[in-house]
């Protein structure tokens, strides 16, 4: 197994998480495994491409796939606290490796389409909420549920978008848990493992 190098992220967390170079899809991918909530390996996995893509694209993932939540590799507990979460896989390594309870998203976007979508209704009514964000929820009970992104959040509208939906359903089906959005400096790192690895020494923040 050839572990590869990631910002913030020892290779010991890559290990356990079973983060590896490949061939395939192109010479020099990062493989990244997914995990169920239990920290059982599943069949899913996403690939980074050793570099992106002409129209911007960095990850791939099989067709059809679907938008899988990404559990760390270790279970989640039953603590309360807080529980992170972050958009990308190594992102949510970092936390995990620091001790955070958090789950991934593959991009920025907490829900999907209702397949029981009907016309009609506001655009919330037409979503639901990732089943992995709700299994978290449940099994972590969390007293708040921390919503961290990358540094560009404060003018970035799908962000806006996504943590207005995940505030709007944890009102209505999680008795008013909050949620909290705290930001990285804008003029700094751009995800939390990039502070990570640019500021071992004060790297948990006060949220």
């Amino acid at each position: 197994m050839s572990v590869p190098s990631r910002p913030g992220i020892s290779p010991q967390t890559l290990t356990k998480a079973a983060v590896e170079i490949v061939d395939e899809p192109e010479p020099g991918s990062i493989r990244i495994p997914y995990f169920d909530i239990g920290a059982e390996r599943t069949s899913h996995c996403r690939w980074r491409l050793p570099k992106p893509k002409p129209n911007g694209q960095k990850y791939t993932q099989p067709p059809d796939s679907g938008y899988p939540v990404y559990f760390p590799p270790e279970p989640l507990r039953s603590v309360g606290g807080d529980l992170y979460i972050t958009e990308g896989e190594f992102k949510a390594l970092k936390l995990y490796q620091e001790g955070f309870q958090v789950i991934g998203l593959p991009g920025l976007y907490c829900h999907q389409s209702r397949k029981d979508e009907e016309d009609g209704g506001s655009r919330d009514d037409k979503l639901q909420l990732l089943p992995g964000i709700a299994a978290a929820i449940r099994l972590v009970k969390p007293s708040r549920v921390v919503f961290l992104c990358d540094a560009d959040t404060s003018h970035n509208y799908d962000f806006a978008r996504s943590a207005h939906f995940l505030a709007y359903v944890l009102q209505r089906d999680f008795n008013g848990l909050p949620v909290i959005l705290p930001r990285l400096p804008a003029d700094g790192p751009k995800g939390i493992d990039d502070f990570g690895a640019a500021h071992p020494r004060r790297f948990f923040p006060s949220v």
